[in-house]
Order: C-alpha cells, then sequence, then structure tokens
C-alpha cells in the first residue's frame, strides 16, 4: 500500500483509497504503463490466495498490449500536432513570400518606369548604357519578383484562372513581339495548324505565361540557330493545344529530365553555372498547364 499510493497523486491516492473501501480485498498488484498519460493495469487479490503464475502472465501480456496501444496513441498524437505545426508554417512562409513581393514590386515598377523615361532623354554615350543596365536589371529582378510571387500563389491555393475568350493568333503576335528583342541574334519561327479555331475560350495571360518561359528557357539555352514554336489541335470533346517549343540548343541530360519540374530545381545548380534563374519557371508552368487541365 505505501509505495503505490508514493506513486500516485493526491487526487489519485483519494479516488483509489475510496474505491479500497468499498471492495474488501488485501491485495494490489499494479503495473506501470505510461507516465504522460498516466496509466497503470492491475488486479486485485485476496492475500488469502495471492495470484498464481497464470494470472500474473496474463496481467503482463494486457499490460504490454496496453502500453503499446498508448505509446501509438502518443505517436499519432505527435504527428498530428507537427503536421499542423508544419502546414501552419507553410501557411506563413506563403503569405509573407506573397507580401514581401507585393511591396517590392512596387518601388521596382517605378524604377522600371523612370529608368524608361530617363532612356527616352537625351544621354550621352555612357549615360545611357548605365540607364540601358538599370532597366535591364531591374526587369530581370521584376521576372524573379514574378516568378516568386506566383508560386507563393500557388501554394498558399490562391490561383485563380479566367474563363474567357481569346483571340490565337492574336496571343502568339503578343508574344513575338515581347520576345522580339531577347531573341537576336536567333531565328525564331512560328506555325500555327490552320485548322485551329482562331477563338478559344481559357485564360489567355496565363497561357501567354508559359509560353513566354519555355521560349525564354530556349533562348537562354540556345547560343546559335533557331527556335520553333508550334501550335496543332488535339480533338476530342473539346478544343486542345499542342504546343512545342523546339530549339537547336544544347538540350538536357537525360538523367535531369525527372527532376525539371520540381521547384528550385536547374540542371546545373552549381554556384559557377552558367544560366542563372531561380529554377521556379517550369514548376510554375507545370502548376498552371495542370489548373488548365492540361499536362507538360
Amino acid at each position: 500500500k505505501s509505495p503505490l499510493l508514493a506513486l500516485m497523486t493526491e487526487s489519485e491516492s483519494a479516488q483509489f483509497q475510496r474505491y479500497h473501501d468499498y471492495i474488501p480485498l488485501a491485495g494490489v498488484l499494479l503495473e506501470p504503463l505510461n507516465t504522460s498519460p498516466r496509466a497503470a493495469m492491475g488486479i486485485m487479490f485476496d492475500c488469502t490466495r495471492p495470484p498464481d503464475e497464470a494470472q500474473l502472465e496474463t496481467i503482463a501480456v494486457f499490460s504490454h498490449i496496453a502500453r503499446l496501444a498508448l505509446e501509438r496513441q502518443a505517436g499519432n498524437e505527435m504527428l498530428q500536432k507537427t503536421t499542423q505545426a508544419a502546414l501552419a508554417a507553410s501557411r506563413a512562409k506563403s503569405d509573407f513570400l506573397a507580401n514581401m513581393s507585393h511591396e517590392i514590386r512596387t518601388p521596382l515598377n517605378a524604377v522600371l518606369g523612370f529608368s524608361g523615361l530617363l532612356q527616352q532623354t537625351p544621354l550621352a554615350k555612357e549615360q545611357q548604357e548605365f540607364a540601358d543596365a538599370i532597366h535591364t536589371s531591374g526587369a530581370a529582378l521584376l521576372t524573379l519578383i514574378d516568378d516568386l510571387l506566383d508560386y507563393s500563389k500557388i501554394e498558399a491555393g490562391h490561383l485563380e484562372l479566367e474563363q474567357i475568350e481569346f483571340d490565337l493568333c492574336r496571343l502568339i503576335d503578343d508574344v513575338l513581339d515581347i520576345m522580339a528583342d531577347k531573341v537576336a541574334p536567333l531565328l525564331l519561327y512560328t506555325h500555327i495548324d490552320p485548322e485551329l479555331p482562331h477563338t478559344l475560350l481559357g485564360d489567355p495571360g496565363r497561357f501567354r505565361q508559359v509560353l513566354l518561359n519555355l521560349i525564354n528557357n530556349a533562348v537562354k539555352f540556345t547560343p546559335s540557330g533557331h527556335i520553333l514554336l508550334r501550335i496543332s489541335g488535339v480533338q476530342q470533346q473539346k478544343t486542345l493545344l499542342r504546343c512545342e517549343v523546339i530549339d537547336t540548343g544544347i538540350g538536357i541530360d537525360p538523367a535531369t529530365r525527372n527532376k525539371l519540374f520540381q521547384p528550385f530545381i536547374q540542371a546545373d545548380s552549381s554556384t559557377t553555372r552558367q544560366f542563372g534563374g531561380t529554377g521556379l519557371g517550369l514548376s510554375i508552368c507545370r502548376r498552371l498547364v495542370e489548373a488548365m487541365q492540361g499536362e507538360i
């Protein structure tokens, strides 16, 4: 009695004592199972008939089973708490990234706007080079921020797609106009299946973003030659577009292809790599294409 009560809290001891007063017994065999939550299993017996070996074996078996159940329950509770904490941290990271991207984009747009105006004023040759460098670097930084903002939106589940009519040929012309200065001295060809309808339903902004990203990659990894954007149709219950970007560049190592669409992954991740970037472009493209019920 004394060692047993010493292991109990005051409330547990009082509860056990009340139970002991109602049931005439002379001995207790208690097997501790867990400390948090406090649990024990035992048998009560008359000292004139102490427990035999079979009863002792029984209490040992049931104690073991109960201990395993408590450990499993504790493990599940810990896993649930850890998962909730990880999800909360991920949401906080995505929200922080989205907010910071907005905060950085606002002054950066001003830098680009004023540097663009500066480029249109009479400048000496060296001043013109400085202004061009400011504008080019700012545009590159804005592209990086846009990638981070898109990725944070996707991770936070805030990606929304439009469903509006758009002119396919006009959209491709917009892509060519945007890429005109970047592709030189490469040649950029397009081939659009004449059987495709001119007006389609979808999100033209996100569709343009995917094409620009793929063509930008082609430009980055093609030192000479040409790039071909080919668009054909796959006729099913609705019109699906098959868009291919083909270039004469350095190609991709087969061992690297399976990792291309993972975030922050690049074919060359060394610190001395020749080609920059965040490694988010293709990951964002994949999420956008899948959101538009396609595949890449």
